[in-house]
């Protein structure tokens, strides 16, 4: 059986991870924010390269099919 003490000190443990994963969760979240900024940016800097060169500028689509998987994380805990 579990003593008290041992159960306060895992329920700490478990917040502290909780609150370290929220962290590092809205960091990601922010580079992922960056990252589709930048590239953006690239994308019309190129687009703009372009038009300069006299090319035509023709809206792109992806080179193949979008292979992302969804995956079910469960029902939202907030």
């Amino acid at each position: 059986m579990v003593e008290p003490d041992d159960r306060s000190r895992s329920v700490e443990e478990c917040l502290a991870r909780i609150r370290q994963l929220e962290e590092e969760n809205a960091h990601l979240r922010e580079a992922a924010k960056t990252f589709g900024d930048l590239a953006e940016r690239l994308k019309r800097a190129l687009d703009a390269e372009l038009r300069r060169a006299g090319q035509p500028v023709l809206p792109r689509e992806r080179a193949g099919r979008d292979n992302r998987i969804t995956v079910d994380a469960g029902p939202a805990s907030r």
